[in-house]
């Protein structure tokens, strides 16, 4: 992937799964320019993620005190605004991470 966030097509083409499709590369090319989640380029080498604009709804805190509790953690993250955010969930991953899942109310 180069930074613009754009990988050959070959790559793609490359995987198992679209192998045991087939193997020919204007064919991949074919189908990933009909798909509504990828962009081809111009030329057809080279493909991309189309951005979805949503939210980002998960929150991972990491290296918290040994002693922190999920309460602690829940009065730090919304002292801002805590009409904005409803937490779905919390959970520990271990005892120094915290995964918490948002959403806007």
């Amino acid at each position: 992937m180069n930074e613009d966030h754009w990988v050959p097509v070959s790559v793609i083409a490359d995987f198992k799964k679209v192998k045991a499709i087939t193997n020919d590369i204007q064919e991949v090319v074919s189908a990933l320019r009909r798909s509504s989640k990828v962009q081809v380029d111009e030329s057809g080498t080279m493909v991309k993620a189309i951005a979805v604009d949503r939210p980002r709804t998960t929150l991972i805190l990491r290296d918290l005190p040994e002693d922190s509790t999920q309460e602690v953690c829940e009065e730090i993250l919304f002292l801002s605004n805590p009409s904005d955010f409803l937490a779905r969930g919390l959970r520990p991953t271990n005892k120094l991470t915290l995964c918490m899942f948002l959403e806007n109310v």
